[in-house]
């Protein structure tokens, strides 16, 4: 998903495909009952958008979306990572700017553990993944939190690494083709709580069975691959691994 072969001219290594996703994800981690709203600075009602990455990959068309969804969905709030300097003010600036009430982008502070990372992440009803650079390990902590992810498919590593995560997770309908098509999968899920926990209840369903978060399938698949290099080091072969 990340490496397609028409991309291969782009590298001067020789790729060697996994079957699944390319991440490992730490499955060990048990979900404990997450805080209330209020612990977690929440509202107390209303519609959760997250995304938990830093800031340096927000840029203005994915703030526009994002405040757009904001507008659009009525009462809800985009809770994000809080960051360092000024960029928390300057994220609420920016909010104002495009319409949106200051209040609703929230801020969540450092924790001590991922548990406790995790456990409030359960809080969140649906992941908003940026682009042109994409979730890597924050796209699989929400996931294994319960929380379904929307990812737009890019054009380059970074930008195609959301989507691997949701088709190893079994959520390739929540793959968008287009921003409009990101901003309608998020908008259609904000405002239809059946479709949202369809979402929830396939991925809550998949998270002991899916490619994503079954690490002995990734380690055979891993170790397979090793094998293939070392044999066509051993032939001189330069060919792609599939």
């Amino acid at each position: 998903m990340v490496t397609p072969l028409p991309y291969e001219h782009c590298y001067t290594e020789t790729l060697a495909h996994l079957p699944n996703c390319y991440l490992p994800a730490d499955s060990t981690i048990e979900l404990s009952a997450p805080p209330s709203r209020r612990d977690a600075g929440l509202p107390e009602e209303g519609f959760v958008f997250c995304s938990f990455n830093n800031s340096y990959k927000f840029n203005p068309p994915v703030f526009d979306l994002w405040c757009r969804l904001l507008v659009e969905s009525g009462d809800s709030c985009l809770w994000l990572s809080q960051p360092g300097g000024t960029a928390q003010d300057r994220l609420r600036k920016e909010a104002q700017s495009r319409g949106v009430d200051p209040a609703r982008i929230v801020f969540a502070p450092r924790v001590e553990s991922k548990a406790d990372h995790l456990s409030r992440l359960q809080l969140a009803d649906l992941a908003l993944d940026p682009f042109p650079y994409n979730s890597h390990s924050t796209g699989i902590d929400v996931l294994w939190a319960g929380v379904p992810m929307v990812a737009l498919l890019g054009d380059t590593f970074p930008g195609r690494v959301g989507a691997s995560l949701l088709q190893a997770a079994g959520l390739d309908e929540l793959i968008a083709g287009s921003p409009e098509e990101y901003y309608q999968l998020a908008l259609g899920l904000a405002c239809n709580p059946q479709r949202l926990r369809q979402m929830q209840a396939k991925l809550a369903e998949g998270r002991t069975s899916c490619a994503l978060f079954d690490m002995p399938r990734y380690v055979r698949s891993l170790e397979e691959v090793y094998f293939r290099m070392w044999h066509n080091h051993l032939q001189g072969i330069r060919t792609a691994l599939v």
